[in-house]
């Protein structure tokens, strides 16, 4: 996983303090040496949250696609207006040369 020992211990203690049930349950010592396995509520959690963005999925591309097609208009137009900017400077700047 790319993550220490003790980051990984951290990680489940915080999750188990943040629900009102243990999410992942220790055992030191035994006959294979001890381990964790999740609880209950742990897999029900999971369950949860996969349905949920099963749902959520078709949902959240089209609103990417909009957010890409908004980016893209956006980006048009704000190339739009510095080129206007850099046309407008330029006969600013040619009306003044001719004002002097």
């Amino acid at each position: 996983m790319g993550m220490s020992y003790k980051k990984a211990w951290n990680m489940i203690n915080n999750l188990n303090s943040q629900w009102n049930e243990p999410m992942v349950i220790t055992q030191s010592c035994g006959e294979g040496g001890g381990g964790s396995s999740l609880t209950k509520a742990a897999l029900e959690l999971i369950t949860h949250h996969t349905a949920m963005r099963k749902r959520l999925s078709p949902f959240l591309a089209m609103e990417k696609e909009k957010l890409i097609h908004l980016y893209n208009v956006f980006y048009k137009m704000i190339k739009w207006i510095y080129l206007l900017s850099l046309y407008f400077t330029r006969y600013n700047d040619k009306l003044k040369n001719l004002l002097r």
